[in-house]
């Protein structure tokens, strides 16, 4: 065997560590075994089993695979770049169950001439930072990118233009909120606003433009009624001239006698009833009472076998049916009224109505095929919740509507004492306004107190 010696051999002043051209003589003294290895197996081999520790310095972090340390009186840097202008630069860090294509979170910045097709939403030479949940499961957990400080009392900021503080333009403040440090702040319609709204000022102009408007209503409508009550004036008068006129022939044909007629009466002027006027109908059942008014030769009546008609108006063809009711008084309760009054027994002897019994019904009835509905198709009751005496009457409002292709109304609401009950759905057409003078689409906000 030839002796070398190690100082005589020519000095190697390049290394290809990562080729396996080179060849090192060395001892592995765990097995005592002397050999040859080359440079490959060392670059492959060295930090297998090691951290990465590059620089003079100790490690200042535990479980570290590698850190790279370094002194200067500017800045350490630690640099990735991809040559490729077509490519990116990006620092990759994965979750145990990451992989290629889920669970990482990715930094980076696009070549000079980016345009990776799938990711697009980094233009050239844009910076991201961006993190990757599941791509074939989109609802499992992960994938949020969670961006703060842990410290208290700190904020975190956002910056443009600028290494300096005047480049700051939104700040998220520690137990405060979101404060945008440059305006305008704009919309995605295009629209802009520089601060907020001003709420003492525009409750004051609403004010302001709402007297003036009501200044203005209060003088039409003052006008208004001196005309209306002119006609009104007349009007009384020349009724009165025509009823006295019919008064005075009906008068005189009667002879102020009482009698039943037996055929049919026609007046062609106005009929003056100084108390009150009853028809009897002997075909309804029970021998009820029965007004019928009309001004049509056609038309749908009641139908005699069911005793609930009693009054029963009829409009001429193509024109509205309205059953109107006015009130002119000085006092609280000269208001008009519908009543509707329930009670059981008789009217001898009158009973109280009991929880169940409907009270009160306002019906609408459209006419189907050959005929109408008996009870409605779409009304609202009043109904007794509980049994009534003289100082508890408790009830409900309920709502009852039809559906397509149904012929039979059901419920849909009910309002009992200071509870509301939808049994279907509640569709809101428009949004809330927190406050009715503010317009709608000045309102930031809004609070609804349950």
């Amino acid at each position: 065997m030839a002796t070398v010696k190690i100082t005589e051999l020519p000095e190697i002043t390049t290394l290809q560590a990562n080729t396996a051209n080179t060849v090192l003589v060395g001892v592995d003294l765990p097995s005592s075994l002397t050999g040859k290895y080359t440079l490959t197996t060392i670059a492959r081999e060295l930090y297998s089993n090691n951290s990465l520790a590059v620089g003079n310095n100790f490690t200042v972090l535990p479980n570290v695979v590698g850190q790279f340390t370094g002194t200067s009186t500017n800045y350490v840097q630690l640099n990735l770049q991809n040559r490729s202008a077509n490519g990116s630069g990006d620092v990759v860090v994965t979750a145990d169950t990451g992989d290629d294509d889920d669970y990482y979170v990715n930094m980076g910045i696009a070549g000079s001439t980016y345009n990776f097709p799938g990711y697009t939403f980094a233009k050239p030479l844009d910076g991201y930072l961006v993190a990757q949940g599941s791509n074939t499961t989109p609802s499992a957990i992960g994938g949020n990118l969670v961006i703060g400080t842990t410290t208290v009392g700190k904020n975190i900021t956002f910056t443009q233009g600028s290494f300096d503080e005047s480049g700051r333009v939104a700040q998220f403040q520690y137990n405060t909120g979101f404060k945008l440090l440059k305006h305008p702040l704009i919309f995605a319609d295009g629209t802009s606003q520089n601060t907020a709204v001003d709420y003492p000022t525009i409750n004051s102009r609403i004010t302001a433009h709402a007297a003036s408007a009501n200044s203005v209503i209060n003088t039409r409508i003052s006008a208004n009624v001196a005309t209306l009550r002119g006609e009104i004036t007349n009007n009384i008068a020349t009724q009165n001239t025509f009823t006295q006129a019919a008064f005075n022939k009906a008068n005189s044909a009667l002879a102020n006698a009482s009698g039943t007629f037996a055929g049919d009466l026609d007046v062609t002027g106005n009929v003056n009833i100084g108390y009150s006027m009853h028809i009897h109908k002997p075909d309804m059942p029970g021998n009820g009472i029965f007004l019928l008014i009309t001004g049509s030769e056609g038309g749908s009546f009641g139908d005699p076998s069911n005793p609930g008609y009693t009054i029963q108006t009829v409009s001429p063809d193509n024109v509205g049916n309205r059953i109107v009711a006015e009130s002119y008084a000085n006092v609280a309760s000269g208001y008009a009224a519908f009543i509707a009054r329930r009670g059981r027994g008789t009217a001898g002897n009158p009973l109280p109505v009991q929880s169940g019994d409907v009270i009160a019904r306002f019906a609408g009835n459209g006419y189907g095929t050959t005929k109408f509905s008996q009870f409605g198709d779409g009304r609202i009751e009043v109904h007794a919740s509980g049994n009534h005496t003289d100082t508890s009457k408790p009830t409900k409002i309920v709502f009852y509507t039809t559906e397509i292709n149904s012929n039979s109304a059901t419920q849909i609401a009910e309002f009992t004492g200071n509870t509301a009950a939808f049994a279907g759905y509640v569709n809101a057409q428009k949004g809330f306004v927190a406050n009715p003078r503010v317009p709608a689409g000045d309102q930031t906000a809004i609070t609804i107190d349950y």
